[in-house]
């Protein structure tokens, strides 16, 4: 892996971690509407975004709608190849899966229901992959763990 692949995951792993605290501020599963909670935990993360998670991404904005969270995210200064953009997905979604999947609020928030999405974009605005971590991809990480 080249130092330039190798300072971009760490990159993403940083920005990973700094969406996770984020979230990690509210209280997801006191209250039984976890769409009411999403709903306030949008507008609290909204009110410091744009956000430079690092220096390769953006948290955009965020947007609850019914039991689902979704992260707008903006990655730059970044050439993507399309063969390395399958690998990057992959890699991007086991460590948010991870960290929401262990983490005792979140998992409590996703076993009760609630969805969170990530949705990535180049500097221009174009696409480039989203992923949603639900209670299926948390079952599925205990299974792989269990092996």
């Amino acid at each position: 892996m080249t130092v330039e692949k190798l300072r971009y995951w760490l990159s993403f792993i940083i920005a990973s971690v700094a969406v996770f605290f984020f979230m990690n501020q509210f209280d997801l599963f006191g209250n039984k509407n976890i769409e009411k909670q999403l709903v306030t935990m949008s507008k609290e993360i909204n009110k410091n975004t744009p956000y430079q998670l690092d220096q390769f991404t953006i948290l955009d904005s965020t947007m609850a709608y019914k039991n689902t969270i979704v992260y707008k995210m903006t990655i730059f200064n970044i050439n993507f190849e399309d063969l390395e953009m399958g690998f990057v997905e992959n890699k991007l979604f086991l460590t948010v899966r991870n960290l929401l999947c262990t983490e005792e609020s979140t998992k409590k928030a996703i076993n009760k229901g609630a969805i969170f999405k990530y949705i990535y974009n180049e500097e221009n605005n174009k696409y480039l992959f989203s992923f949603a971590i639900e209670s299926k991809d948390c079952l599925e990480m205990l299974k792989d763990e269990s092996k």
